[in-house]
């Protein structure tokens, strides 16, 4: 699971004051190490966080895992945010 698009993050960053992302535990240090450039990113230790603090959300996952991130996930949601999944 990865809760921010590669692809879009350098224009995300330039739009936001801050992304906040996280990945698999074994993908972590890859994340961190992917990200160190980028100021306004902060890698988070788990999707719980993520969620609990952004205002708008990202889940890019793999279709079949969408229910299953969205179960995990969502209750922790900020009564503010907007969720859009995409699908991997």
């Amino acid at each position: 699971m990865q809760l921010i698009d590669y692809s879009t993050s350098d224009t995300l960053t330039w739009s936001l004051e801050r992304v906040n992302a996280c990945d698999l535990p074994e993908k972590l240090d890859i994340l961190v190490e992917e990200f160190r450039d980028f100021p306004k990113v902060e890698i988070m230790q788990s999707g719980h966080l993520v969620s609990r603090c952004s205002d708008f959300i990202i889940y890019s996952v793999e279709a079949k895992n969408i229910d299953a991130v969205v179960k995990a996930f969502g209750p922790c949601m900020s009564f503010a945010a907007e969720l859009w999944p995409t699908f991997v």
